[in-house]
């Protein structure tokens, strides 16, 4: 009777109800749900950050390799120096693939991961497969960064030497480089021109621009319409939109000065399609 008593005077244990359960998981999921967006703003924010101290990189790196070389960047250099430094090549000295060969430049850069931007997944496996360090040339699909062939720091005023990759522009024309002894145009390229700047933007993928396939230069949808990085030839780096390249663009072509006598509105571009070139073609 006792044993009886003590099994009956027993609490049940306490349990969720299915119902309960199920509640309990929904108002996880609104609360999910509303932290998401959250969290991808402060994950874009931290990994443009990323992304501009690349680009600073990138700037000091040429700026490093103008104090060794006279004060020319790798595009400016005199024919005899471009083919002492490329290896007999002086076109690979404005050649997006190649201009990061120089024992300097890959030295200060210290890996391809310097190349892409955390903004850029798209070109993640291929810039993997490059290897620890650059030995050699970097394929235009394993790369995030433009490089303006203009740039000079001897010039009358700041101008853009590097951005995000994201840009539209037009067909690129010859010119006069140092090294060149006449007109050239640079493989892999395009001009940013102050005479068509309505043509000139930052471009987002692929919304408003059709599949990715038809605009390989966007960043995975990361970096939307109107948004971009740029390093100037001063050191500094910031975020940028359309209207800021537009300044830049005119900024530039407004200079004076430097080593060569007009300003070279070209620019070195990579975007996600193909291998290797061996060499770019005047």
């Amino acid at each position: 009777m006792k044993l009886k008593t003590l099994i009956r005077s027993t609490p049940r244990q306490a349990g969720f109800t299915l119902i309960e359960l199920l509640v309990a998981i929904a108002i996880i999921g609104i609360l999910g749900s509303l932290l998401m967006p959250t969290l991808s703003r402060a994950k874009l924010r931290a990994n443009r950050v990323k992304c501009l101290n690349n680009l600073k990189s990138i700037g000091h790196t040429f700026k490093g390799f103008a104090t060794d070389n006279n004060s020319r960047m790798p595009w400016l250099l005199t024919t005899r120096d471009a083919n002492v430094l490329y290896q007999g090549d002086w076109t690979r000295s404005m050649h997006v693939e190649w201009l990061w060969s120089t024992p300097t430049i890959a030295s200060s850069l210290g890996s391809p991961r310097s190349l892409l931007s955390p903004l850029d997944p798209d070109c993640s496996e291929q810039n993997g497969a490059v290897g620890i360090k650059i030995a050699g040339a970097v394929p235009k699909n394993a790369q995030s960064y433009a490089v303006h062939l203009g740039g000079d720091e001897l010039r009358s005023a700041p101008t853009i030497l590097a951005f995000t990759r994201n840009v539209h522009g037009s067909a690129p024309t010859g010119f006069n480089y140092p090294a060149s002894g006449g007109v050239h145009t640079p493989q892999f390229s395009n001009l940013l021109s102050a005479q068509t700047l309505k043509g000139c933007e930052f471009v987002g993928a692929p919304k408003s621009h059709g599949p990715v396939n038809e605009c390989p230069t966007a960043i995975a949808g990361l970096l939307t319409n109107d948004q971009g990085q740029m390093a100037m030839t001063d050191g500094s780096a910031s975020q940028a939109t359309t209207k800021d390249l537009h300044k830049a663009i005119l900024t530039h072509a407004g200079t004076t000065g430097g080593i060569t006598k007009l300003p070279n509105e070209n620019v070195a571009r990579p975007n996600r399609s193909g291998a290797v070139s061996h060499g770019p073609t005047s």
